[in-house]
Parts: structure tokens; C-alpha cells; sequence
């Protein structure tokens, strides 16, 4: 089976399926209006541009550093231009799905099952927006692991590799694990000059980070907001799995250096040292964090583990078992961790169309009113839903508060007390409120938020008058001082 499916005609068949997945699942969302999930990411990472502020400072949210340094570097060739989002987007998405399969020649398995783990990979389930986080950190770890395994200077793949395997990391926490692989196959194998320029590439790649921190002057508040983001979520659970992990991994290195582990020790120097190890341990570390995290998204979320899961299927063909039996194990494994049935319904729902289609926040007010907002800048006040990284990115201002995303799931109690401080200090001159509607996008339970913590509805009704759809300007500037918070 093997040798019919690697003809040279089947081969270009498969590229010419591959293409085509490519672009249809392109067509479904290329040149749509940006999501909040990015404008969330692009503003705060732009800002210093266009002198509305700071990542962290005036905007916060739990991503890490690498993603708004990203686009603040990529701001230099888009411009924060909309195509050129768009192309920035298709050339990521080819290059993680190029990089990839060139990982995939490594394993020496049938290239129709690197086709399969495409058609998970493009699949609308996973991929139906421009620059999800989850697919920047990809492109960048598997570019990491592409250079370890095709470069021939020594020194340079391990620098070069680990310097974006970790910046995969500041990009993505759940790329941690599998940022370790080179560092672990140097301690296995006690080579000494793969630990030293693995730690090397880390150092680089801290450094490169830490210099866009300290040079926009929020390193403290990054270290701030990894301290929040542990309040916010509950992470004792996986720390304590990966303090488990950590302790058997030790046990592990301390039974190598028993002599009665002396074939298994020199076993492991003779694999560890082959590429396709590599990749199965990046694959394994990688899978590893999903468990640890125990998070089964069926979206986004889960794009860095579909070639990770098919790197380590791919280990069955090394095994002397019936090669349909591996076929079938493959596909049925698979199919029940990415969600089978859901991925390839998800293509029977493209819509094919490459027009323009941005779409306005405001498109049912004034220009006028939105003439207003767009110079109200450090004076609107978004509320609710995450719409708001929307709106103020098509308005190009500065939020009223840091905290311009209102919603309990990214916010703790005390942030939620500094927001009501400052608008018992000084109120906003504007506010977009959707609680008065019979539907409001709040994405969470906004009626109980308001009982417990800040009662916007009376707020608004005593200190404002509504200029325009759900748009409310402020009527006195001393209501604030005779209102309960």
C-alpha cells in the first residue's frame, strides 16, 4: 500500500486536494470582518503606534506579551491595514501547514495520512477566523521544530529552533511543554552542547520579549498579569498534574543513572538522537499540556495538538502489526479526539465568497454620533460583551477604563472594585449600554453582575440621556457624587 500510494501521481493528487481544502476553507471567512477574538489582540498590540496607549496599561485581558509584541512588529508591514491582514493570515496558515508536512516527510509514513491531518487541521471547527492566537503560536512552533530537523549548522538550529519554540510559548501558554523538547533529549542524553545552546536560544528569545516589555515600559505589569490570570483561572489542578509530571520525569533521569538501566540508558542515546524522536517527543509534550489543561474545546483552542496527534499516530507504522489495522486505529483515534463527525460537517457549512464584508459596530447609529465617539478618546465606556474590542478598534480610541472588556470571566473581584472606583472618581462622557434591550450580547449573566456590584441601569437613567441607539451622553459631571455605587 505503501509504495502505490507514494506514485508520483497520487502524490500530485494529494497536492491538488490539499490546495483545494486550502482555499475553500479560506473562501468561507477571507475577507471578512476581523473578530473580536483578534481586534483584541491587534489594538493593544498596535497602540504604541498610534498613541492610544498601552498593552496592559490601557487594555487588559489575559493574553501573554508575545502576541501583542507580534503585532506590534507586524504593524510595520500591515500598516494596520485590513487586506494586508488577510494576506499576513494566508501566508502563516500555508507556511504552519508547509511546515508540518515537511515535519511529516521525517516519519517515513504514507503521505495520505498527513493529508488527513490537514482536512482536521482546515476544517471550520478549528480555522474559521483571521490570526487566531492558537495558529500564530503553531506557525511558530513548528517552525521551531522545522529548523532543528532540516538545518545543517549545529549551533544555529538550536539556537534559532528553542529562540522559537519558546517565543511559540509567549504567544501561547499551551505551548509550553513542547517548547522543553530539545532541552529534554539534551538532558536524556547528557550532551552538553545541546543543553548549552538550547538554554541559549531561551535566553535570546526572554530577552528579545523582555526588550519590547521594558521598551514600551510594562514589564512589571506583565508580571502583574500573570498573577491575575491565576486568580482569574483555576490552574491548581493542572499545576499539580504537571508537579506530578515533573517529579515522575525526575524519578525517571535519577533510575537512568542505575547501572541495572544501562540498556535502556544507552538505548534511549542511540533513539533520542534520530529525528523522528524529536518529533515524537515535541508531539508528546504537546498532547501532554491538553491533558494537563483538561480542556476539550472542539475549536481554536485545539489547533496546536491535530499535527501533534497525528506525529504520534504515525508511531504505529513502526510497530509489526497489519498496516490496514494501523489505518483503521489511526483514523478511529483520531476521529474521537478531533471530533470527526463536527469536522467534516463544519465544511458542509462554507459559504464561498472573497468579497470585502467588514461590518461596522455602529452601523445603526449617526455618523454624527460616531463622529462624537471617534474623538472621545479615554471617555467611552463599552458595556457589554466582547463587541467591545470591536468598537474600539474601529474607532481607533483609547477605552475609558483598562479593563474595556466588562465580563467576570477575565476579571477578578478587585478589578471589578477598581472599575467602580474610577467611575465614582469621574464618570465617562459616553457609554454604549445594551441592558435596556430585550437582548443584550453580554456573554454572561449581566443582571446578576449589576445586583452585585455596580448598577448600571440606575446609573445610566439618573446621569445620562440617550443621543442615539443604545449610545447614552453624560448630563452631569457631579451626578457621580450623590449616586451609590
Amino acid at each position: 500500500m505503501n509504495n502505490i500510494l507514494s506514485k508520483p501521481i497520487l502524490n500530485k493528487l494529494f497536492k491538488l486536494y490539499g490546495t483545494f481544502i486550502f482555499i475553500f476553507s479560506l473562501s468561507d471567512y477571507f475577507l471578512n470582518s476581523i473578530p473580536h477574538m483578534t481586534t483584541a489582540n491587534i489594538l493593544p498590540g498596535i497602540s504604541p503606534h498610534l498613541g492610544i496607549g498601552l498593552p496592559y496599561s490601557d487594555y487588559w485581558d489575559v493574553y501573554p506579551p508575545g502576541i501583542y509584541m507580534f503585532y506590534y512588529l507586524a504593524y510595520f508591514f500591515t500598516y494596520d491595514n485590513f487586506y494586508l491582514y488577510n494576506v499576513l493570515h494566508v501566508f502563516i496558515l500555508f507556511y504552519t501547514c508547509f511546515f508540518s508536512y515537511k515535519i511529516f516527510l521525517k516519519l517515513k509514513a504514507p503521505i495520505f495520512i498527513y493529508y488527513i491531518s490537514l482536512t482536521y487541521f482546515l476544517s471550520p471547527l478549528y480555522v474559521n477566523y483571521l490570526l487566531p492566537n492558537d495558529l500564530l503560536a503553531l506557525f511558530f512552533s513548528s517552525w521551531g521544530l522545522y529548523i532543528f530537523l532540516y538545518s545543517n549548522d549545529e549551533k544555529i538550529k538550536l539556537i534559532l529552533s528553542n529562540f522559537l519554540l519558546v517565543f511559540a510559548f509567549f504567544i501561547k501558554e499551551t505551548l509550553f511543554l513542547s517548547s522543553l523538547t530539545i532541552l529534554l533529549i539534551g538532558i536524556l542524553t547528557k550532551n552538553l552542547k545541546i543543553i548549552q545552546f538550547t538554554l541559549l536560544g531561551y535566553l535570546i528569545s526572554f530577552l528579545f520579549v523582555a526588550t519590547y516589555s521594558e521598551t514600551i515600559s510594562i514589564t512589571q505589569l506583565v508580571i502583574e498579569s500573570y498573577v491575575i490570570k491565576f486568580e482569574v483561572f483555576s490552574f491548581t489542578g493542572t499545576i499539580v498534574n504537571g508537579l506530578f509530571l515533573l517529579i515522575a520525569l525526575f524519578a525517571f533521569l535519577l533510575l537512568l543513572q542505575s547501572k541495572k538501566f544501562i540498556i535502556l540508558k544507552n538505548f534511549l542515546n542511540r533513539v533520542l538522537y534520530k529525528e523522528q524522536s524529536s518529533i515524537y517527543i515535541y508531539s508528546l509534550l504537546m498532547l501532554l499540556t491538553y491533558v494537563l489543561v483538561d480542556k476539550d474545546d472542539g475549536g481554536h483552542f485545539d489547533i496546536p495538538k491535530i499535527f501533534a496527534l497525528f506525529f504520534i499516530l504515525c508511531f504505529l507504522y513502526k510497530l509489526k502489526i497489519n498496516r490496514l489495522l494501523v489505518l483503521v486505529l489511526i483514523i478511529s483515534l483520531s476521529g474521537y479526539v478531533l471530533k470527526l463527525n463536527h469536522s467534516l460537517y463544519s465544511y458542509t457549512q462554507i459559504q464561498p465568497n472573497f468579497t470585502y464584508s467588514e461590518v461596522s459596530m455602529f452601523k445603526d447609529i449617526s455618523q454624527e454620533t460616531k463622529t462624537l465617539l471617534k474623538n472621545s478618546n479615554d471617555d467611552f465606556l463599552f458595556l457589554y460583551g466582547w463587541g467591545s474590542t470591536n468598537a474600539h478598534y474601529e474607532l481607533k480610541t483609547k477605552p475609558y477604563s483598562k479593563y474595556w472588556l466588562v465580563h467576570p470571566q477575565i476579571l477578578t473581584e478587585k478589578q471589578i472594585f477598581e472599575l467602580k472606583k474610577q467611575l465614582e472618581k469621574n464618570l465617562p462622557e459616553y457609554i454604549y449600554y445594551c441592558g435596556f434591550a430585550l437582548e443584550c450580547p453580554a456573554g454572561f449573566d449581566f443582571k446578576l453582575f449589576e445586583s452585585e456590584y455596580i448598577n448600571f441601569p440606575e446609573l445610566i437613567t439618573k446621569c445620562y440621556i440617550e443621543i442615539d441607539n443604545k449610545i447614552f451622553k453624560l448630563d452631569s459631571k457631579t451626578c457621580n457624587q450623590d449616586f451609590k455605587f
